[in-house]
């Protein structure tokens, strides 16, 4: 599961800053969206071993399972998409040719 966190600020109150904060938050924006933003799909084996430390059942899918669990999702998923967002449809088949 990926999280986005986003910064908004006033474009006034913006345009009102030294430019050498406004470099300060946008280095800092950067570096944690570097740190956010995960480089590869696997999962640290530690992380799940502190989970599981702490009493949580956690079920990691085999690369088979993941496929099978694609297979039925997607279609729902994608259903759900092009019926609730205007254009859905358009915007699938712009993904597909990615």
């Amino acid at each position: 599961m990926t999280a986005y966190s986003t910064i908004v600020v006033n474009p006034a109150w913006w345009g009102k800053r030294p430019e050498e904060y406004r470099k300060a938050v946008l280095n800092a924006a950067r570096k944690a969206e570097i740190a956010m933003t995960p480089t590869t799909d696997e999962i640290n084996p530690e992380d799940i071993k502190r989970l599981r430390d702490k009493g949580m059942t956690v079920v990691v899918l085999s690369k088979e399972q993941e496929k099978v669990l694609s297979a039925v999702m997607q279609p729902a998923v994608i259903k759900a998409f092009t019926e609730s967002v205007p254009d859905g449809a358009k915007l699938i088949e712009l993904v597909k040719k990615l």
